[in-house]
């Protein structure tokens, strides 16, 4: 229970994390 909603929040952390580097490419 636990484990997967921290593997939910890094999931979402992780396509955060993609999103902003391709901002910052585009920029």
């Amino acid at each position: 229970y636990v484990y997967t909603k921290l593997l939910a929040i890094f999931g979402k952390a992780r396509r955060h994390v993609e999103a902003l580097n391709i901002f910052k490419a585009m920029q």
